[in-house]
């Protein structure tokens, strides 16, 4: 199975950490390609570690419509600067959406900085991967990219909607999630941020910033909300 990785690039975090950990990790799966998400000044910096990836150089900004062009993998996902994955945990994924077939998300346990699991994303008396199911499990799904893998099919038709604002990703998995309905969590496998985020009430950066509230009620979760009550009558539980 094919992997496409966009890699958010930021010449200020620590890149080599994970360059370190992509020259570990990818080798162990049968084919990707890297989607890196920079300038040309930052690859020239760089280029001397690309080489050790078959990568493709997208000139703009987050998640735009030029990544889902590129993406040429079965299965995709996106990795930030200064960000890893545990050993073995890519290899683990590809073989969990072998397992499931018919399943459209796939997710790490993710860790913040401090060490602690981040929201939504626990192994706490987990020990083995399974399906969540969103009407059941309130507990277990995505709402960032990293760390999350998703089948290229969807992930090709349907697009991130930037109007949303600092919420965009966390809308796009909020509607992935209500349209599936289950997640593929594995517990024992991590995606470690450098960056703390949101559910990390001390340490995630917008929760300093007015704008963070603002633009979240206003570009987001306002109209998001009215949007599912008026098609569905209802909220669905795991979004509440």
């Amino acid at each position: 199975m094919k992997l496409s990785m966009i890699w958010l690039f930021d010449g200020s975090a620590d890149n080599e950490k994970t360059f370190s950990c992509l020259r570990r990790e990818l080798p162990e799966v049968e084919s990707t390609e890297l989607i890196l998400y920079a300038d040309e000044e930052i690859e020239s910096k760089y280029r001397d570690a690309l080489r050790d990836f078959q990568y493709r150089l997208c000139v703009r900004g987050e998640m735009s419509d030029d990544a889902q062009q590129y993406a040429e993998g079965e299965l995709v996902t996106a990795i930030h600067s200064g960000d890893t994955f545990s050993e073995g945990s890519i290899k683990a994924i590809i073989k969990e959406a072998d397992r499931y077939s018919s399943e459209t998300i796939f997710m790490l346990c993710k860790v913040m900085p401090d060490g602690r699991e981040g929201a939504f994303s626990s192994s706490q008396k987990l020990d083995r991967p399974l399906v969540v199911h969103l009407d059941k499990d309130f507990a277990h799904y995505p709402f960032y990219f990293g760390g999350t893998f998703v089948r290229s099919d969807h992930y090709k038709k349907h697009p991130f909607r930037e109007e949303t604002g600092l919420e965009f990703e966390q809308e796009y998995f909020l509607r992935l999630c209500m349209e599936k309905k289950k997640v593929v969590f594995c517990p024992n496998d991590k995606y470690y941020s450098e960056q703390a985020r949101e559910g990390d009430f001390t340490f995630f950066r917008n929760i300093y910033e007015k704008a963070w509230y603002e633009e979240s009620f206003d570009k987001f979760w306002i109209p998001f909300l009215c949007s599912i009550k008026e098609k569905k009558g209802s909220i669905p539980y795991f979004v509440q």
